[in-house]
């Protein structure tokens, strides 16, 4: 159910003699001494001190209050229904052995947990990761109605916040910034911003987009602050608050401000060769020290759970060769942690060119349950796994065998939904189980709802209603979830399982039976 997250990134030659760095990194790793921490909202694990990861943590927990402050107008947000789990590195190269690319940080949303990784000392590192967290939130606790440009500038606004001991403050834009943001600012007109999504139609343009977003949000609020230019703000409230009442972005806009795109470009690109950049008046005087006195306390980590938890945070990364080592490495110890079998599983099944019997890997999902029978996350990773057999285009199975795992998954699935009623991941299981062959979606729709109510932004549950919204021939939401899927926001080219929807509600629309082997992507 989950596999489309885990994206193959090389083929790893392994039979040639070659071990992969970021394998031989692995001792390293688990040698280290790993600290940890629980805080309302995240669970942290640190290379570093005892006491840089208590005040990183109480700084991480007051810039939240912050961001959840001005999000939602004056009041706090919720926790999440998923935990969020940080990893502090101590350096770069330490976080590099679980990166994709170039990237200095990453924020990895599921629904059974959120998976933030950062380097310690490192701002941009910091401000990057709390960027991605900020579309968390922004999309699980507000209205995916707002525009994509307002979520993208909120999103680089308040990743700027910075937490300077009992302080709360913007970090003032650097001139380089804003020499990129009249580059920007040249290329895509507000216009394009906030009509015509088609026109940015490279990765090029997207990241233009992004900047001109975040720097014209700083406009709107803070312009006003310097001589000359206008005070803007009652007029963004209005234009999200005619968005919100479903009103199209040209009426909005055109009630809300009190001028065309193109006057207001004007003024922006004097605002940015004018303005002295300062850092911005930020009205949240009540949430001064809010955090900073907690009292937290950085325990050390245990072996088993270490390995456990850089396992998970591996097979999250894409890198299934060094989880496999992780969970390896546990169970050699003697390891008695269920996810260290089932995740061991996980990571082998999940490997380009190996050949992995399905005895193997179920001897492992079971060892898994007989550990812990009252662990509703074995439940689930065996049933997941058998799903993916199902779904295997390359097999071959008897009627008597699918319908056999069928069965089993079904089983799988309601021993972890009776386990964890409120699981976003086993409501999503069972709404999901309720989709095979011969079974009535109907009967799926209470967990369905209550997936989508506990993580309304989740890919993965969005992706799954829209089959929902198939399946009961509600084709005018089924596109609008699936436009608002393929929006592009960090990203240019839509995704492949995207493009499946788009193919699946076509054939549906015209009678035709879908068939993902035959007319899947």
């Amino acid at each position: 159910m989950m596999s489309r997250q885990y994206l193959p990134i090389a083929i790893l030659l392994l039979f040639l003699g070659y071990m992969p760095s970021f394998v031989l990194a692995q001792p390293a790793l688990l040698e280290d001494r790993w600290r940890s921490l629980e805080t309302p909202h995240f669970v942290i694990y640190s290379q570093v001190s005892a006491g840089r990861t208590e005040r990183f943590a109480r700084n991480l927990e007051t810039w939240r209050r912050a961001a959840a402050y001005i999000i939602s107008d004056s009041e706090d947000l919720p926790g999440a229904a998923v935990e969020n789990r940080v990893f502090l590195f101590k350096n770069l190269e330490s976080f590099q052995v679980f990166a994709l690319a170039n990237e200095v940080a990453f924020f990895y949303p599921t629904p059974r947990r959120n998976f933030m990784a950062v380097v310690f000392d490192d701002e941009q590192s910091l401000v990057q990761a709390r960027h991605h967290y900020i579309h968390f939130l922004i999309r699980n606790f507000t209205d995916l109605r707002i525009p994509r440009w307002y979520e993208e500038g909120l999103s680089g606004y308040l990743s700027n916040l910075q937490v300077n001991r009992k302080r709360v403050e913007l970090k003032p834009y650097s001139q380089q910034a804003f020499e990129v943001a009249t580059i920007a600012s040249r290329e895509v007109s507000l216009e394009d911003l906030f009509f015509d999504e088609q026109a940015l139609g490279s990765p090029r343009l997207i990241q233009l987009a992004n900047h001109k977003s975040e720097t014209f949000l700083h406009f709107l609020l803070h312009a006003h602050e310097e001589d000359g230019f206008s005070d803007r703000r009652t007029q963004l409230e209005r234009y999200i608050e005619l968005l919100l009442a479903g009103r199209s972005q040209r009426f909005a806009f055109d009630q809300a401000f009190d001028g065309t795109t193109a006057q207001l470009d004007t003024e922006f690109a004097r605002y940015l060769g004018e303005s002295s950049r300062g850092q911005g008046e930020l009205d949240i005087a009540d949430l001064v020290g809010a955090g900073v006195g907690a009292d937290y306390r950085a325990e050390a980590v245990d072996f088993f759970v270490l390995a456990n938890v850089l396992g998970e945070l591996a097979i999250n990364s894409g890198k299934f060769k060094l989880a496999e080592s992780f969970f390896a490495e546990a169970i050699d110890r003697g390891a008695a942690l269920p996810r260290s079998y089932s995740g061991l599983a996980d990571a082998l099944r999940m490997q380009e060119g190996i050949d992995v019997s399905d005895k193997t890997l179920t001897n492992y999902y079971r060892r898994a349950i007989s550990l812990a029978p009252e662990n509703p996350v074995s439940f689930l990773d065996y049933g997941e796994y058998l799903e993916t057999v199902l779904g295997d285009c390359g097999l071959v199975l008897s009627p008597a065998l699918r319908a056999s795992t069928q069965d089993e998954i079904e089983y799988q699935f309601h021993k972890a939904i009776e386990l964890a009623p409120d699981s976003a991941e086993a409501n999503l299981a069972m709404a999901q189980l309720y989709l095979l062959a011969g079974n009535d979606y109907q009967e799926g729709l209470v967990y369905q709802v209550k997936a989508l109510e506990l993580l309304p932004a989740d890919t993965f549950i969005m992706e799954q209603t829209v089959k929902y919204k198939i399946e009961s021939k509600e084709f005018k939401e089924a596109q609008r979830l699936i436009n608002e899927l393929s929006q592009p926001l960090h990203f240019w080219q839509e995704f492949a399982w995207v493009t499946d929807l788009r193919r699946q509600l076509t054939h549906k629309q015209k009678g035709i039976e879908y068939n993902a082997c035959e007319h899947g992507v």
